[in-house]
């Protein structure tokens, strides 16, 4: 067994590409929209969705667009990615206005990111 993708929702297509696109650098491989009578079946949500996905380096991200999705509370549900520049990627983040969320205690040291819509991604030096 593997892992196909994730998908999660993302409030606006802008902010999925920024992120997921040029900040991560994945591939944006395709979009589809979810037809309403699926998405009420799979989701409860009673209309058309549009869907992106990116690819990159054995990940997979499916994004569904939801301007009126918001995000349980609390959250922590989230993929975790090993980049090859941890600094680098933290400090491009931060210049593309991206949340970073640190968590210390001696000894440890464990870094978060939100995507544009909130969505969190753990991030590990490779």
């Amino acid at each position: 067994m593997h892992l196909d993708h994730i998908g999660i929702m993302n409030k606006s297509e802008d902010d999925a590409v920024r992120f997921y696109g040029e900040l991560l650098g994945l591939e944006l491989l395709k979009r589809s929209v979810l037809p309403a009578a699926l998405s009420v079946q799979l989701f409860g949500l009673e209309r058309d969705v549009d869907i992106i996905v990116f690819a990159g380096e054995g990940l997979k991200v499916e994004i569904f667009i939801c301007p009126e999705g918001t995000q349980p509370q609390p959250d922590f549900n989230h993929p975790g990615l090993h980049l090859d520049d941890l600094q680098g990627f933290i400090q491009k983040a931060g210049q593309a206005g991206a949340e970073l969320v640190i968590g210390t205690i001696p000894g440890k040291t464990v870094h978060f990111i939100r995507d544009f819509s909130g969505n969190l991604l753990e991030i590990k030096q490779s």
